[in-house]
């Protein structure tokens, strides 16, 4: 994600921090800790790492419990509005999504349930009652009471059934065993925005703002989840076979990068197959040619620049499982082969164009990148 650096990595994850981030630090310093002097800002600094601590956990449990499903995550981004663990992919069954939209949540829920030992410890055996003790304070109890309700409002919020909050996923997982996917979704976004729509008529009645925008927001992501299970269900129904590019143009890899240039400038034909015989050693586009002369690399040869690793499709996969395995190997393009014979090559746009062609995709874009799992 743009204008976000690395801090960690956990389990092959990156963990990215958003560096608008300060600035919250700086605000949660202020809030929680005014009028304490030195102590209290930094108690408030304090607390506001906790929170995006807690955060980070939440979405830590999305993205193991996808990892155990064989489902790669991109990285974890914390921003000023929570934190995105970025899927490659979502999961394909019900039980799949099921399992990966609790794990953030019960991360709270262990959490919260750890907290209470010390509150119990330290209010003497009656941990509710430091709850309602008044402001919170500087010191030791005030940060387990805060770690607290933190995680249990966390824990609330993210269990309303609305999409792209967990209880939205878990909502649709839940339907998604008895109806299927996509009718599934359709009555989790119709209910999501439904909350939405209420939550946001309340917010506005009370002149709480932030209320109202999360709620437009909750409308806003309900809509663009409808959108997507659309595109996926045209996308499921078209082969790959479909929508394969024609190869009129067969490169040898001792072509010159120039020499391809000038071969290809008014040839349609976005990626070459470059063949040593009857077998392809590897892929070039015209992207790749395009950097190549911006590089100085006129000479080159075309198996100095092409690209020697890309993932293979069957010509009956779907383009959903096209899209996701070329999405899994960072590859713009994918051989498909018919046992060993060479069908052809398949490119994001030729899976744009075959999208277009259905009468839902008139006008519509398909949105090339990973998924996201926001906590």
């Amino acid at each position: 994600m743009k204008w976000s650096f690395q801090i960690a990595r956990v389990q092959g994850i990156q963990i990215r921090v958003h560096v608008t981030f300060v600035l919250v630090v700086v605000w949660g310093a202020f809030n929680y800790g005014s009028g304490g002097g030195l102590r209290g800002l930094a108690f408030g600094a304090l607390l506001t790492l906790l929170v995006f601590g807690i955060v980070l956990l939440h979405e830590l449990g999305h993205s193991l419990a996808a990892l155990r499903f064989g489902i790669a995550v991109r990285d974890i981004t914390l921003l000023p509005i929570g934190g995105v663990a970025r899927l490659e992919r979502m999961p394909q069954k019900p039980v799949q999504e099921l399992v990966v939209a609790v794990a953030g949540p019960l991360v709270n829920v262990v959490l919260a349930l750890l907290s209470i030992p010390v509150l119990w410890h330290l209010t003497g055996g009656y941990p509710l009652a430091i709850l309602f003790a008044g402001p919170l304070r500087a010191n030791f109890s005030g940060l387990f009471v805060f770690l607290f309700i933190i995680n249990l409002s966390l824990l609330i919020f993210n269990l309303i059934p609305a999409f792209p909050l967990d209880g939205g996923r878990i909502f649709r997982a839940l339907l998604a065993t008895g109806l299927g996917f996509g009718r599934a979704t359709r009555l989790a976004v119709w209910v999501g925005q439904g909350l939405a729509f209420l939550m946001g008529l309340y917010g506005l009645w009370r002149g709480n703002w932030l209320l109202a925008f999360v709620a437009l927001f909750i409308f806003s992501a309900g809509s663009a989840e409808g959108r997507s299970m659309a595109v996926r269900s045209v996308l499921d129904s078209i082969r790959v076979r479909e929508a394969l590019s024609n190869m009129h143009t067969v490169l040898h890899p001792g072509f010159t990068v120039i020499e391809v240039a000038t071969m290809t400038l008014h040839n349609p034909q976005t990626n070459f197959p470059v063949m040593l015989g009857d077998v392809l050693i590897g892929i070039i586009g015209r992207h790749d040619i395009r950097r190549a002369l911006a590089e100085g690399q006129k000479w080159a040869t075309v198996a100095e620049v092409m690209r020697r690793d890309f993932p293979t499709l069957r010509p009956d996969a779907t383009l959903t499982d096209a899209q996701d395995t070329m999405f899994q190997a960072n590859s713009p393009v994918a051989a498909v082969y018919e046992g060993t014979r060479l069908c052809g090559l398949l490119s994001f746009e030729d899976i744009e164009r075959a999208f277009q062609m259905f009468p839902l995709g008139k006008g519509a874009t398909v949105v090339s990148g990973a998924s996201g799992s926001p906590g």
